[in-house]
């Protein structure tokens, strides 16, 4: 929506922010990394921005963001908001 791709708002579920930005970040670090977490976006994505990885069309957050807006996966959004939501 930001960058005048689609003319809505794209729903999905993130992690809550702070004033400070995500919840996980404390001391610079992301705390996820020390329990052996990663987030799939933060795991795929690119940590340094090169021309290469700046296509829109291409970018990881576009690509996650287009299958939250995909019909055939409404069923499934909804028993992951159901089950995460108990």
């Amino acid at each position: 929506m930001l960058v005048g791709r689609v003319a809505f708002p794209i729903l999905m579920v993130q992690p809550q922010q702070t004033v400070h930005g995500c919840v996980f970040w404390k001391n610079g670090l992301c705390s996820l990394h020390d329990k052996g977490l990663k987030p799939t976006e933060g795991r795929l994505s690119y940590h340094t921005i090169t021309e290469e990885n700046i296509d829109f069309e291409k970018s990881l957050s576009w690509n996650v963001a287009r299958e939250w807006i995909n019909t055939e996966n409404i069923s499934l959004i909804a028993k992951l908001l159901k089950h995460f939501t108990k």
